[in-house]
């Protein structure tokens, strides 16, 4: 596995298409499906970096401070400085190519075990691939295909995985998750809204906060017991050329959440924001 050239293996953000590749309305707004009134969460920035621009899909920390990033075809491990150990520019396992599989999405480390998207572009097939890899070797050790028509993200928390049928909708996909890489459906959340663009999702304090590439590169949190989704913040540097992209909740001295954004081709930004309830008192993820 060789290490990861900066500009290198730099295709398009996110292989899963605009509003409308899922059967979804093209347009961008976030649509109202229930009547619940969600709580006030306010996400505010506090800095950011500039990444390899490989590292254009997703993230998830590691338990040493350091990082998983992904990109299209990429898995990236890297250190609490953001140093570069251990990197695959050909992350789609060979065995998936023939079946057009060509695109990671946004990843999640969980126990031990990298939980990685596996996405192939003809949506209507209605199958998509959830793989586990060895965080420290990158190498897979095991998948199983869902029922799914895109694959942006896996969220894990405990023996539940959370994902999106589409890359918009207004249900969270619910996996019991099993020894071996077993994903078993659950009963869905139905959300408040309706999502538009979603592009990553990761678990904490009792919710699900989503990151998208919608008109404005929002953040959103979905309450994981009623469904309600709140508007918490949005990312920087947007621009019709970029992509918002994955995220992680995980508490650092630089925020709950971590979130890739693409502001060019070549420019790849790693954004961080605290976020506060409607009294203003911090949300950590200390104790998930």
């Amino acid at each position: 596995m060789a290490l990861l050239a900066v500009g290198a293996v730099v295709a398009a953000g996110c292989a899963s298409g605009g509003g409308g590749g899922d059967g979804a309305p093209a347009d961008d707004a976030v649509a109202t499906t229930t009547t619940v009134v969600p709580p006030v969460f306010t996400a505010t920035t506090t800095g950011e970096e500039v990444v390899n621009p490989g590292y254009r899909q997703g993230v998830a920390r590691l338990d040493d401070g350091g990082w998983i990033f992904s990109g299209t075809t990429v898995l990236a491990r890297v250190d609490a400085d953001l140093n570069q150990e251990q990197a695959d520019t050909t992350a789609v396992p060979d065995r998936f190519v023939p079946d057009g599989y060509n695109h990671v999405g946004d990843v999640d480390v969980e126990d031990g075990i990298l939980y990685v998207p596996l996405e192939q572009p003809e949506y209507q097939r209605d199958e998509q691939i959830m793989a586990c890899f060895d965080p420290q070797t990158l190498t897979m050790t095991g998948s199983q295909e869902v029922a799914q028509r895109h694959n942006s993200f896996i969220a894990v928390d405990g023996d539940r995985a959370y994902s999106m049928k589409g890359f918009s909708g207004d249900q969270i996909l619910v996996y019991e998750v099993g020894a071996g890489c077993t994903f078993e459906p659950l009963e869905p959340i139905a959300l408040s809204v309706r999502l538009n663009r979603v592009q990553g999702a990761d678990v904490a304090a009792g919710a699900l906060w989503l990151a998208t590439d919608d008109a404005v590169r929002g953040l959103y949190r979905a309450d994981l017991a009623t469904g309600a989704v709140s508007t918490i913040g949005a990312m920087a540097h947007v621009a019709e050329e970029g992509e918002g992209e994955g995220i992680d909740a995980t508490t650092t001295d630089q925020g709950l959440l971590h979130v890739v954004n693409i502001v060019d081709t070549l420019d790849v930004r790693f954004e961080h924001f605290d976020v506060a309830d409607e009294a203003g008192e911090p949300v950590t993820s200390t104790g998930d």
